[in-house]
């Protein structure tokens, strides 16, 4: 896949290549996490490491990097012209809506219907309406329903509607300034979402997680502030290298959330800078592969784990498995995603978003055009 050019009124905006690739790397860690209890009768990943069980943060990296992302492409749109907010929302939905949707009925099929009886009630009308129109996740209900990680695509979707008002603070105040407010705010996410053990504390639920990503989503805007200064600390492997150790061991580790929040900020940063070792690494053709399709990675996992890893004939292959069978099975399991979501990446993601696009321009086109 060819990489994508951002065209903007005022400048052109180039795909940071390393950006897409790591991407696409946390999505796979999602899956991992995600899948893992499926096979927790036969081994104990928590045993050898807490990596795995921390995965869950790596949805922390996508709001920071979502900020990040739109600043460097839609930022200036907003500051220098006049505000395309329709525009800008067309746009977002025909990135995120149509594979959404598509998951969304899918899990209307009875194959993909949960078998313990507390997921199947939380598949009610009215769940369904609040997912279709992406506002699930707003403190509309207690619970995960449907496609069970579309909570932070609903999380982003409010982010996306606050986007003029985030830019015109975090964009155009004193760096100083938002870099304080951001940090005082990644701190007081304990606070503010209040759930859970000490240090445990971050919601992923439903609640309160629409909190936890506007705060990160604006801190993204701050750092793509940063990365326009181009710090020189920052543009070395050895930085890149430093940051992305401290994450994976700061995770092996069990180390609270929010300092890891603060490693991503840096390596979010690193990865962008970075013009050595670490961005010919990233800009491989698999690696960067992984993130083109990282949204439909992370949209139909829930399909792979609810049509067949919580079956009862796969649970009964799985209980005659050794560990170390097992374990095969689920680097297998969490591979098969890619393979799945390389198909809806191709079949829905790719033709929705184009035809929504496509259906965009015609709605918008002067009559005296059509």
């Amino acid at each position: 896949m060819r990489p994508q050019v951002y065209a903007t009124s005022h400048a052109t905006k180039i795909e940071i290549r390393p950006l897409t690739s790591i991407r696409g790397i946390a999505a796979m860690a999602v899956v991992l996490y995600h899948f893992q209890g499926n096979f927790s009768e036969k081994f104990y990943l928590d045993n050898v490491t807490l990596l795995f069980s921390r995965g869950y943060l790596w949805v922390d990296f996508f709001f920071l990097l979502s900020g990040f992302i739109l600043s460097h492409v839609h930022a200036d749109e907003f500051i220098h012209g006049p505000a395309p907010y329709r525009t800008f929302l067309l746009k977002r939905i025909a990135r995120v809506y149509p594979l959404h949707v598509f998951t969304l009925f899918v899990l209307l099929l009875p194959v993909f219907w949960p078998t313990a009886q507390a997921m199947k009630d939380t598949r009610t009308v009215s769940s369904f309406v609040s997912n279709l129109l992406m506002v699930h996740a707003w403190g509309l209900t207690d619970n995960l329903s449907w496609n069970y990680p579309s909570w932070s695509i609903s999380d982003e979707w409010a982010a996306y509607l606050l986007f003029p008002l985030i830019v015109a603070f975090f964009y155009r105040a004193p760096l100083a300034l938002v870099t304080a407010v951001a940090v005082f705010a990644i701190f007081s996410l304990d606070w503010l979402t209040n759930l859970g053990p000490p240090e445990h504390r971050f919601d992923f639920g439903v609640n309160a997680s629409w909190t936890r990503c506007l705060v990160e989503f604006s801190s993204g805007v701050v750092i793509y502030r940063i990365f326009k200064m181009r710090p020189r600390i920052m543009r070395s492997d050895f930085a890149f290298a430093v940051l992305a150790a401290g994450v994976l061991v700061a995770m092996h580790f069990g180390v609270p959330d929010i300092p890891i929040v603060f490693l991503f900020c840096g390596l979010l940063c690193a990865t962008a800078l970075n013009d050595g070792t670490a961005k010919r690494l990233l800009s491989l053709q698999p690696v960067y592969y992984l993130g083109a399709i990282s949204y439909s990675i992370y949209m139909t996992q829930a399909l792979v784990q609810l049509g067949i890893l919580d079956k009862a004939p796969f649970r009964r292959f799985v209980a005659g498995l050794s560990p170390q069978a097992a374990l095969v099975v689920y680097v297998l399991s969490c591979a098969s995603v890619i393979a799945v979501a390389s198909v809806s990446y191709f079949f829905v993601e790719v033709p929705g978003r184009s035809l929504v696009r496509w259906t965009s321009r015609r709605l918008l086109m002067n009559p005296r055009q059509a």
